[in-house]
């Protein structure tokens, strides 16, 4: 015990300031820790102050959410197909994306070994100005919900129907 007492008392001052420096070490975490307390008790008021607080903001943020919904993309119908003898698989697609009022645009896509070519025709309440393909028809009657989801795969066609406006090369 004596040498122990001795260790101490010879040692007495650096014991000391280690025990100055560990103080003021959690010393400065602690503001640091305090100062990240308070700015996510800023970002949560703030987060707070803009939430509806009554039933009836809660009501008038609903409706304004009912209005906007029929306006967005929520109609999808996927045709694939091979339109040319020659290439071998369903590479070809037609995509129509479209609102609840049939408010969108048909994507099309002939694909061949050497091009590919892609159309958009935009739609409006379910009819486009353009001239469209079988299979563009199909994935708007998909979309809309008059043909089941799963189709049978359309057969090879003559591109008779095929877009007049210029394609995208890709």
């Amino acid at each position: 015990m004596d040498t122990l007492n001795q260790v101490f008392q010879s040692r007495a001052a650096e014991m000391w300031v280690a025990l100055a420096l560990l103080v003021l070490v959690m010393e400065i975490w602690v503001l640091m820790v305090h100062r990240r307390v308070e700015r996510l008790q800023d970002t949560l008021a703030a987060k707070l102050a803009e939430a509806p607080s009554s039933p009836a903001e809660d009501h008038e943020a609903i409706l304004r959410l009912q209005e906007s919904l029929p306006l967005t993309l929520q109609k999808v119908g996927l045709v694939r197909f091979n339109p040319f003898d020659d290439v071998g698989g369903d590479l070809s697609f037609a995509l129509t994306l479209a609102d609840a009022n049939g408010n969108g645009v048909v994507l099309s896509s002939l694909h061949r070994r050497d091009t590919n070519k892609v159309y958009a025709k935009p739609l409006a309440q379910w009819q486009s100005d353009y001239t469209l393909s079988d299979e563009e028809q199909q994935a708007i009657g998909l979309a809309r919900g008059d043909q089941p989801d799963i189709a049978p795969p359309a057969p090879a066609v003559s591109l008779s129907n095929a877009p007049a406006e210029e394609p995208i090369e890709g």
